[in-house]
């Protein structure tokens, strides 16, 4: 026995001894029972001990094994692997510390770690993961990471070889999914690029990925990050520049990442379970985003999503994803190689399930033309969101501004747009050989454009001198006389001088005229002649005038030709002071028409519109057979410097801004073979409307065939089953007539009686060999009366409609053309 055992069982006798004592006071038989209990304990106790002693030694050994064992696996581990470790120390709890490793990535590439310090589970205690100084190149990207833990890891020994060793037989989604930790947390991630010279670098601080299991990251986040990187600027010349770009991230946030269907993304295909798509990314939030360009900036609020589903592909991404790249001219392969190529381009869009992504507090600022001034760009919201092939976005409350110049929108919108019959279209056009690609309906390309809204646009902006130039150009070009030289119009000056002949009557003209218009130079005065005279004093003054001339001209180039040079400035290149005059004028008369154009163009652009959606659906053949294009409330001011005739009219009619609606809807029915006008219309505020509806008979699917002869042919089968015009009167009229009035000194009633009396005059004598039209003339004289709306509704007695050919050969016989119409007319 150790000495130790000894000295336990000497102080377990003297309590014993104690306690015997106690008993003997207390009964003699008593004590003889406690001294047999006392002697099974004792022994019992000494087994006990024995027993620790013994697990204690086993255990001890145990962990030397372990140690020994560890250290080498570790070390086997990683040199089996191509990397490098400088030390490997494993405690008697398990607990391993390495130095100086190296791990060997892809592409010659490696990843260094200063420190690896952690313990697998073992036994009670949990496992736990430190690394220090991680140092990696990945993705042209060279990563930094100061230290990194792993709380609670699932590090015993049959994970670690499942997940690590080369012959576990699992995929890497199935060692990904084996994997789990209570969180991995990293103070620090810095990623550095060097481009050209310039370094680009992002910083994201405190990363942390919580409830890490089956391969699903349950929660994510990053307390900031910043980001300075080199960017192309474009300049005011339309050219580039290289700039720097600094910004920053707020808090990140996100949930359920799926890191193993990710890696299942990358390196299988679809399986039988693999139909439908699949969510990589559940709600994620990054926010205060900010980036710097020079003077400009970008920000937003928020950047949120709901999350993003991904199908499975046909092959693994990566090999796509290779092929791709491997490819620089795919117009240049064979046919059956680049249509393999595009069917690969195409099938990356088909892999999107459902997406969305939203921008909140977008703020937009960048130097404006004049100095001082600055442009601002505020959007509240931007969305986006996809539904396999069908695109939703829109953007809400758009507000742009420099100085007193704005543009704001409320809303601008799509919705529905679909992608899908082009997807389709191109994938049997890919297919098809250069014959027959020449017979493909191409219109099948076009994708579904869904519905475009407009909503709270208000504009007001500067018009620019570009408007006043290019209005000018073209009225020079309408104008302009034909083209003529300086060279020509002194040819034609000396040429045919202006010369009235004298009257010979006149005696004291006699020989001396021929001084006198010396004297006058080349434009000789005369005096009128009486044309009962003679005629042959006209010829004989013609002739006198002629003589004149001849004499003046020859003695100006004699002139010229003794000086050349004269001090008055009359050159051989120096035009007659006629045509200088000339010149003169043209300028002024350019000024004056430029004066003129700048009058008829608003100072600014101002207008607003309430609302305007554009939906165009149900293709057929790549054309729309579902329309709906409506405006509401355009409304332009009367500019008051404006010198245009029809805002000057509408000024005097009493508008200052005209406010326009409009809209053209109808639908096709294929089983009727049918076009249904559900409504034409124009209207005004304060003036009234027109409206159009009918029914087009005839209209079969040729109608919308890629086939330009097919159409043509269908065209001309189109008839009018029936027409609908109903206009309505909202101040136009009385605005027009109390114009009229005061113009002409009569009061408006005179006005209208006399409108009302001229117009079923003229009414009357249209339809006087007419009897079925009494009603519509005796309807439109009331409307002219004072009557608010005016309907005329026109039918086809037959069923097939009325063609184009009997309406334009309705003229020949008008009554029996009438007689194939049910007309009615009213007026309320």
């Amino acid at each position: 026995m150790s000495k130790g055992n000894r000295f336990a069982v000497i102080a377990m006798d003297r309590r014993d001894v104690g306690r015997k004592v106690a008993v003997t006071q207390g009964g003699g038989e008593r004590m003889d029972d406690l001294e047999q209990v006392k002697s099974v304990t004792g022994k019992g106790r000494r087994k006990a001990l024995w027993l620790s002693a013994a697990f204690v030694a086993v255990l001890a050994a145990g962990a030397t094994g372990y140690k020994i064992t560890l250290e080498r696996g570790v070390k086997q581990h990683i040199t089996a692997r191509g990397g490098t470790v400088g030390s490997v120390h494993v405690d008697y709890l398990g607990r391993f510390h390495l130095r100086d490793v190296m791990l060997p990535l892809k592409d010659g590439l490696s990843a260094k770690i200063a420190g690896i310090d952690g313990r697998p589970k073992f036994l009670f205690l949990n496992a736990e993961l430190e690394i220090a100084n991680l140092s990696a190149e990945l993705a042209g990207y060279k990563i930094a990471v100061p230290r990194a833990s792993v709380e609670q890891p699932n590090f015993d020994r049959q994970t670690v070889a499942e997940i690590f060793a080369n012959k576990s037989g699992l995929s890497l989604p199935e060692r990904i999914q084996r994997f789990q930790a209570n969180r991995i947390f990293l103070p620090e991630v810095a990623m550095t690029k060097i481009v050209e010279g310039d370094e680009d670098r992002i910083v994201y601080k405190n990363i942390a990925l919580e409830d890490i299991r089956d391969g699903r990251v349950a929660r994510y986040s990053s307390s900031n990050a910043s980001l300075d990187m080199h960017v192309a600027e474009a300049t005011e010349d339309g050219k580039t520049k290289n700039a720097r770009m600094n910004g920053s991230f707020g808090a990140m946030t996100g949930k359920d990442l799926d890191v193993a269907y990710a890696a299942r993304l990358y390196t299988q295909v679809a399986g039988p379970q693999d139909k439908q798509a699949k969510a990589l990314y559940g709600p994620l939030s990054i926010k205060d985003v900010t980036q710097t360009i020079g003077e400009g900036s970008f920000q937003y609020g928020e950047l949120r999503s709901n999350g993003l589903s991904i199908r499975m592909p046909a092959e693994p991404l990566l090999d796509t994803l290779g092929m791709l790249r491997s490819v620089k001219a795919p117009d240049e392969l064979p046919a059956a190689e680049r249509n393999a190529f595009y069917m690969k381009v195409l099938s990356l869009p088909d892999m999107i399930g459902q997406g969305d992504i939203q921008l909140l507090g977008l703020k937009v600022k960048s130097p404006g033309k004049d100095i001082g001034k600055q442009i601002s760009l505020d959007v509240e919201r931007t969305s986006l969101h996809l539904n396999g092939r069908e695109v939703n976005a829109s953007l809400n409350g758009i507000s742009m501004e420099e100085g007193d110049d704005h543009f704001r929108l409320a809303e601008a919108s799509v919705s529905g747009f679909s992608w899908h019959p082009t997807m389709e279209a191109l994938k049997q056009l890919l297919v098809l050989n250069e014959d027959q690609a020449q017979e493909f309906a191409y219109s099948t390309l076009m994708p579904e454009f869904g519905t475009f809204r407009l909503a709270g646009l208000d504009v007001d902006l500067p018009s620019g001198p570009a408007d006043v130039e290019e209005i000018a150009a073209v009225d020079d070009e309408a104008t302009a006389p034909s083209e003529t030289t300086s060279d020509d119009r002194l040819d034609a000056a000396t040429a045919a001088p202006a010369i009235d002949a004298p009257d010979p009557s006149d005696s004291s003209q006699g020989s001396d005229v021929a001084v006198e218009g010396a004297d006058a130079g080349p434009e000789v005065s005369a005096v009128p002649v009486d044309a009962d005279k003679d005629g042959s004093a006209i010829d004989d003054g013609a002739d006198a005038a002629a003589d004149v001339a001849a004499a003046e001209i020859a003695d100006d180039a004699a002139d010229q030709a003794r000086d050349p040079d004269p001090v008055d400035g009359a050159g051989d290149d120096a035009l007659p002071q006629t045509a200088l005059n000339d010149d003169a004028g043209e300028v002024e008369a350019s000024e004056t028409m430029s004066s003129d154009i700048a009058s008829l163009v608003p100072q600014r652009v101002k207008f607003s519109l309430k609302s305007y959606e554009a939906a165009l659906g149900k293709p057929y053949n790549g054309i729309p057979t579902d329309i709906r294009i409506v405006y509401e409330d355009l409304s332009v001011p009367m500019p008051p410097d404006a010198k245009d005739e029809t805002f000057e009219q509408l000024r005097k009619l009493g508008y200052d801004k005209l406010t326009l609606s409009a809209g053209v809807e109808g639908h096709w029915d294929e089983a009727g073979k049918s076009f249904v006008i559900k409504d034409i219309s124009l209207g005004g505020e304060g003036m009234g409307s027109v409206s159009l509806s009918g029914v087009l008979a005839g209209v079969s699917n040729d109608l919308f065939s890629a086939d330009t002869i097919r159409m043509q042919t269908a065209a001309l089968g189109v008839t009018a089953r029936e027409l609908k015009l109903r206009i309505e009167d909202k101040g136009l009229f009385d605005k027009a007539l109390t114009l009229y009035a005061r113009q002409n000194d009569m009061t408006a009633e005179q006005a209208r009686g006399m409108l009302v009396l001229v117009g079923s005059t003229m009414l009357q004598q249209f339809v006087a060999d007419q009897p079925k039209l009494q009603s519509v003339a005796g309807a439109a004289s009331t409307f002219l009366g004072r009557a608010g709306t005016f309907t005329l509704s026109v039918k086809s007695k037959d069923a097939a409609g009325i063609g184009a050919i009997e309406l334009m050969t309705a003229s020949d016989d008008p009554a029996g053309f009438l007689e194939r119409l049910d007309i009615e007319a009213k007026a309320e």
